[in-house]
């Protein structure tokens, strides 16, 4: 998946000779991303990048295992959280932390929704890991990601 900052802005630190240096937003932002298996039992964060002005990163969903609720009358079961449900809860959360250590009070960090893609295959895995990992090494330091110059 890919989210956005608030306006694409380089909220999250800068890069320079092709590696990502984050600064305090991005540190959170990366503390928060790492959290996300400590709330949700189903997910397992992969591999992941934060850039200036977006991260990527590949969450592992396990649909099939059920949590349970307890419940002060009885345990009941309930469905894995959705990739959505997981993502506003990161955004969320390291948006708070973001805003309580001193940055950007009272604005957005990012953007309302995010991009998704459903891996496959071992190949589509290998590719997506490869783009993940080298993002740093296509910003073109004009202010914006390789990406965007094809939207």
């Amino acid at each position: 998946m890919t989210i956005g900052a608030q306006d694409r802005a380089e909220t999250f630190g800068s890069v320079r000779e092709g590696e990502f240096f984050p600064n305090q937003a991005g540190k959170i932002a990366e503390e928060r991303w790492e959290e996300i298996p400590l709330h949700f039992s189903t997910a397992r964060v992969d591999a992941y990048q934060i850039m200036p002005d977006h991260m990527h990163g590949i969450i592992s969903l396990d649909s099939a295992n059920t949590h349970s609720i307890n419940n002060r009358d009885s345990n009941t079961t309930a469905a894995a959280p959705s990739l959505s449900t997981i993502i506003q809860a990161f955004k969320s959360a390291s948006t708070r932390a973001i805003h309580e250590a001193g940055m950007l009070p009272g604005k957005p960090v990012w953007q309302r929704s995010f991009y998704d893609h459903i891996i496959r295959n071992d190949r589509s895995y290998v590719n997506i890991v490869h783009y993940i990992a080298s993002n740093p090494q296509r910003w073109r330091g004009f202010g914006r990601p390789f990406y965007a110059r094809f939207r």
